[in-house]
């Protein structure tokens, strides 16, 4: 589905068929990392909510290492064969920022277990508690995705918004 993904979140680069394969190339390379990253979020609370804040602080680092590492590693080569190392960084970083989390989770004896949550008025309390929360955020996410949509019909406008995102 990945071609499919590419051309509804950036329709512009169907334009040029070299830069919509890449895309879609790098794609299908990370996107294991989004499973990676749904895990470092709760073990990042769970750690934080005990005061134990070291392993949450630390495992960024590890993104930026395993992509600085790759990009380093293969930089004598053409950008293709240096994009998909760095796209393969991502996935790296991921994984190592896991792994980070998940032994600073163990050492304080914390296993994430996940289960349904149980209807009560625990439940409904969050729900409305962070409700407006959750539609601030993804305004923020729908913000993104529509001006990804628009930036991608202008060379290099898509590392711009990103680059302006970091700063914001």
């Amino acid at each position: 589905f990945t071609p499919i993904f590419i051309s509804l979140l950036a329709p512009g680069f169907k334009e040029d068929p070299d830069k919509f394969d890449l895309a879609v190339t790098y794609t299908r390379i990370m996107f294991p990392y989004l499973a990676c990253i749904s895990l470092v979020g709760p073990y990042c609370g769970m750690l934080n909510a005990l005061h134990k804040f070291a392993a949450a602080a630390f495992a960024p680092l590890m993104l930026n290492i395993a992509m600085i590492v790759a990009v380093l590693l293969f930089s004598q080569y053409d950008t293709e064969i240096t994009g998909q190392a760095a796209a393969r960084g991502v996935f790296i970083g991921g994984i190592l920022q896991l792994i980070v989390l998940i032994i600073g989770a163990a050492r304080q004896k914390l296993f994430l277990k996940l289960t349904w949550p149980k209807k009560g008025p625990g439940i409904k309390r969050l729900l409305a508690l962070g409700l407006p929360g959750f539609i601030g955020a993804s305004a923020l996410q729908v913000n993104m995705l529509i001006g990804t949509n628009i930036a991608s019909r202008e060379m290099g406008a898509i590392s711009w918004l990103m680059n302006a995102d970091q700063i914001y």
